[in-house]
C-alpha cells in the first residue's frame, strides 16, 4: 500500500510470481471523500477543506496476472483484439469467449475486496449516497472501473456480473484496438463493433457508466448516439489547446455536452501541453477555459489522472511496458521525469488557490472539484 498524500493511496497486491514494474495495470478509479485531517496543514489546507466538495476522483492501478505470454488480465491482449476485430466487423460475432480475462480480473476484484476489508479507513461505494457516507465515515470510497473492455472477455453478461460485483464504470477501448471499439490511437478509427454496441447496450440496462476517455473518435460519436444514458469524459483534455490523440475535439465537447455528460480535466503531463513533460498550472487551467468555453460550469470537473506515489516518477520498466504493447509511443507518452501541474496528490489545495485567484464564485469551485462529478454520479447510478 503507498500513499498519495492528502488521503489518497495506491492500492497494490503481489499477483501470484510477482508484480514487476513491467506488468500492466488496470485502471481503478478512487473517489477519495475528503477527511479532516486532509487538505494539508495551515490556513492554505483549511480553506481548501472548507471548500472542497464531498469527494474527488484519482487514479489508482490494481496490478494485473498475466496468464500467458502477451496477455494482460483484464484487457485482452492486443495481437488477439486485432485478430478477431476483422470478424466482428463482417458481421461475425465472436464467439470464442475467453475465459482467462474473465477469471484473472474476478480474481483481482476478490484481491481488491480482501485489501479493503482489512482496512478501517476505506469502503466500496456503489453510489453518490455510499461517497456521501463515506465523508461522514471519515472513510475512503473505492470505486471500480475498468479502462478496457477486455475483461469481459468477449461474453456481453460479464457486464452484469461485474456491476453486481461493484464495478460502476467501464470503457469500450484502452488508445488501441479492442473487440468492442478502436482506441484513440488507432490508426483505423473503425468506431463501434456490433460487439460493442451490445455491451454498451448492457451498460445502458444495467446502470454501468460508460467512460469515453482514451477512445477513438468515431467510436466516441457513434456512443454518444446509440447510448441511451449520459457518459463522461473522466479524465480528457482540450484536443484544441494541444493536439494530442488522447485529448477531445471541440464537436467531440458540444456532443458530449447534448447529452448530458460530464468531462473531467485531465493533470497529466502528457496531455497537458505541447512541447513539455512538465506544464504549469496556468496550462492546466488553460485546458479547463477552453473546456469551460464550450461545455459551460455545469459539465466540467477535474480528473488529474495520477499515477505515481509522491516523489515518485515511473520507473523504466512500467514505462517501456505501454511502449511494447504500443498502447502509447514515445510522442504519446514522455519519459520519465515528468511533473504534474498540481504537483502531487498531496498538493491539490493549490487547484483551489488557482480557481479562486481566476476569480470563480465558492458554488463553481465546488462545482469543479467534484460537485458536478457527484450529481452526475446520482444521476447515473442512483442514490
Amino acid at each position: 500500500m503507498q500513499r498519495l498524500g492528502h488521503g489518497a493511496e495506491i492500492l497494490e497486491d503481489a499477483a501470484a510470481g510477482g508484480c514487476g514494474d513491467g506488468q500492466r495495470v488496470q485502471a481503478l478509479r478512487l473517489v477519495e471523500a475528503e477527511r479532516d485531517s486532509g487538505g494539508g496543514g495551515g490556513a492554505d489546507g483549511a480553506e481548501h477543506r472548507r471548500r472542497v466538495p464531498a469527494t474527488r476522483v484519482v487514479d489508482v492501478r490494481l496490478p494485473q496476472e498475466q496468464s500467458a505470454p502477451n496477455f494482460l488480465a483484464g484487457d485482452i491482449g492486443r495481437h488477439h483484439a486485432r485478430a478477431i476485430r476483422a470478424r466482428a466487423r463482417a458481421g461475425g460475432e465472436h464467439r470464442r469467449h475467453d475465459h482467462r480475462a474473465r477469471v484473472a480480473t474476478i480474481a483481482n476484484i476478490a484481491k481488491l475486496n480482501r485489501q479493503i476489508r482489512g482496512r478501517t479507513d476505506l469502503v466500496v461505494a456503489r453510489n453518490a449516497a455510499g461517497m456521501m457516507r463515506a465523508k461522514i465515515e471519515g472513510k475512503l470510497a473505492v470505486v471500480l472501473a475498468f479502462q478496457s473492455s477486455g475483461g469481459l472477455g468477449g461474453d456481453v453478461g460479464m457486464v452484469e456480473i461485474y456491476h453486481q460485483l461493484g464495478v460502476k464504470a467501464m470503457n469500450l477501448a484502452y488508445n488501441k484496438a479492442e473487440l468492442a471499439a478502436d482506441g484513440c490511437t488507432e490508426a483505423h478509427d473503425g468506431g463501434l463493433t456490433d460487439f460493442g454496441r451490445r455491451v454498451m447496450a448492457e451498460m445502458n440496462r444495467v446502470g454501468m457508466l460508460l467512460d469515453l476517455s482514451h477512445t477513438g473518435y468515431r467510436s466516441i460519436m457513434e456512443a454518444m448516439e446509440a447510448s441511451t444514458r449520459p457518459a463522461a469524459f473522466t479524465h480528457s483534455n482540450a484536443f484544441s489547446v494541444f493536439g494530442h490523440p488522447r485529448n477531445i475535439r471541440n464537436d467531440q465537447i458540444r456532443a458530449h455536452i447534448a447529452t448530458g455528460g460530464v468531462i473531467g480535466i485531465n493533470g497529466h503531463p502528457a496531455f497537458v501541453r505541447a512541447g513539455t513533460a512538465m506544464p504549469t498550472m496556468d496550462d492546466l487551467m488553460a485546458q479547463l477555459d477552453q473546456i469551460l468555453g464550450i461545455a459551460g460550469v455545469a459539465h466540467v470537473g477535474m480528473g488529474l489522472d495520477f499515477s505515481q506515489p509522491p516523489g515518485q516518477q515511473m520507473t523504466a520498466g512500467r514505462y517501456a511496458q505501454p511502449l511494447a504493447d504500443g498502447i502509447f509511443t514515445p510522442d504519446t507518452l514522455p519519459p520519465p521525469a515528468i511533473r504534474y501541474p498540481v504537483g502531487d496528490a498531496s498538493f491539490l489545495p493549490r487547484v483551489t488557490e488557482a480557481l479562486l485567484r481566476r476569480g470563480w464564485s465558492d458554488d463553481d469551485v465546488l462545482k469543479r472539484l467534484g460537485g458536478n462529478f457527484l450529481h452526475f454520479f446520482a444521476d447515473v447510478w442512483g442514490g
